[in-house]
């Protein structure tokens, strides 16, 4: 099976061959004597080869913003040429041919450097198939000579001059900074608490001198209300597939620009057009996990079920975890109306089982109380994230993550940028550097959550990649769920948010 690099060499090697060929075989005959010809080829091959080395190496890894710029440069370089060729050609070429060539090679360039979104990325696509379109209608022109249309230019003068303005004014608007495409050297990151790798904001820092200041939280909840209210503070920040889907119907969240992220096709494709966010424009996948049960079996040797949060023999020997996107979901899973409520009825019922609870378990608390309280034993049971615990019960054999009998619940966590970041392209230009393999493997190996980055598997650990814990098997995928798919009514939302104030506060 051909991976997708390879077929990409294949297909752009094959296209470069083809296109150049024939685009030298139509201008050399009219380049003068055979020196020239020759010197003129020769450059034009050199351009090329070296052009097609940049596209791969972009293709590759996107983040090199001077090769972007490079072959931008080679780009213009190589329009220029036609346009000259074009006009000291003027009287063999078809007029109006020549004059379509340069105002789709204009637009083509104006288009990519203000598109910031699926509209202009559409735009230029068609623009870009119309532009190859009329090259191979110009080359049959000189070869065949059956397009008789054209019209005699009387001042040509005027016309040097008229094109020379509009592709300077085109160069303007290559290089001037737009609101997308500004890079600054500042970026603002909200995250969970240590949910990098122990080098990955300073490795990024040295590398792009982008200087990040990073806010961690302990309740992704809590952080999303502290980013909308603090509009404009944070530029990235990392939420569940759930506050994803909060986040854009509240019209929290910015378009995330895909041309600025070429490192978004390492993405696993289970990891992709979630209901949270189809089509992956406000969101990027990053690590994802399973809330699970934590058990001392010291104590509890031969429990598999979420009822130990109700079981009095266990009062204050229990705890689960202080966000509501975590807590329902396991109190549904319990009484089993799957996992999250869909009625009112049903809400009812699961706020009276958390009420029962409530007065039962040690408290709801952040996940970093919870393992510090498992691992000292003063409590033997506990909601919990997988890859936060199997890093902290290393050394800790009575320690044991399960998924509970009635099931348990599957997240994906993801990047996203707030409405009112002000540095969007330093936060697309962090995501891509995050989704290189062999960062996202880093990240993996010291968290041992599971990366939603595919290529990255190859570097990393087999003990990670083979722990059913972290990268589940076929039996327990069939008993987790993601509460992101289900789609719960509004009225149900807001009742179930004021529930929950009213319980926890």
């Amino acid at each position: 099976m051909i991976d997708t690099t390879t077929l990409w060499i294949i297909v752009s090697l094959v296209w470069a061959i083809l296109f150049y060929l024939i685009l030298g075989a139509a201008f050399i005959p009219y380049l003068g004597d055979k020196k020239k010809k020759v010197n003129i080829l020769f450059t034009l091959f050199i351009i090329f080869f070296f052009k097609k080395i940049f596209d791969f190496i972009i293709f590759i890894d996107g983040s090199l913003s001077w090769m972007l710029t490079l072959n931008t440069v080679i780009e213009i370089c190589l329009y220029l040429f036609l346009v000259y060729f074009l006009f000291e050609n003027w009287e063999k070429t078809n007029t109006k041919i020549s004059v379509l060539l340069i105002t789709l090679g204009i637009i083509s360039i104006i288009i990519g450097a203000i598109k910031d979104n699926e509209f202009f990325s559409i735009i230029d696509s068609i623009v870009g198939v119309i532009f190859s379109g009329i090259v191979g209608i110009f080359l049959l022109d000189y070869f065949v000579g059956g397009f008789k249309f054209t019209f005699r230019i009387k001042n040509r003068k005027f016309i040097y001059v008229l094109i020379g303005i509009v592709i300077l004014i085109s160069s303007f608007f290559v290089f001037m900074p737009t609101t997308d495409k500004a890079m600054t050297n500042e970026l603002v990151i909200y995250n969970w608490d240590d949910y990098f790798g122990p080098t990955t904001i300073s490795d990024f820092e040295e590398e792009f001198g982008i200087n990040v200041t990073l806010y961690s939280h302990e309740d992704e909840s809590m952080a999303y209300l502290d980013a909308v209210e603090s509009y404009g503070k944070y530029d990235l920040i990392i939420l569940s597939d759930t506050l994803i889907k909060k986040g854009i119907s509240e019209d929290n969240l910015e378009i995330i620009n895909k041309k600025n992220i070429p490192n978004y096709r390492f993405i696993s494709d289970s990891s992709l057009d979630k209901s949270s966010d189809i089509g992956n424009q406000y969101s990027i996948p990053y690590l994802w996990g399973t809330t699970g049960l934590l058990l001392n079996t010291k104590y509890l040797p031969d429990e598999d079920s979420w009822g130990i949060f109700w079981n009095k023999k266990y009062q204050n020997k229990t705890a689960i975890l202080a966000s509501s996107i975590d807590a329902i979901p396991v109190v549904s899973k319990y009484i089993g109306i799957g996992v999250l409520p869909l009625n009112e009825a049903n809400l009812k019922k699961a706020f009276s089982f958390l009420e029962l609870q409530k007065i039962n378990i040690r408290g709801a608390l952040p996940m970093s109380d919870i393992i510090d309280l498992m691992v000292s034993e003063e409590i033997w049971a506990a909601e919990a994230f997988s890859g936060d615990v199997l890093v902290a019960i290393e050394g800790y054999p009575d320690l044991e993550y399960i998924i509970p009998y009635e099931g348990g619940v599957i997240w994906l966590d993801n990047f996203a940028i707030m409405k009112g970041a002000k540095n969007k392209a330093a936060a697309e230009t962090f995501i891509n550097y995050i989704l290189r393999p062999e960062v996202s493997a880093n990240i993996t190996n010291y968290q041992s959550y599971a990366t939603s980055n595919k290529a990255a598997e190859k570097y990393i650990s087999p003990d990670i990649l083979n722990n059913s814990a972290i990268y589940l098997d076929e039996a327990s995928l069939r008993r987790v769920s993601y509460a992101s798919e289900v789609e719960q009514p509004e009225e149900i939302v807001k009742l179930q948010d004021k529930l929950w104030e009213e319980l926890y506060g």
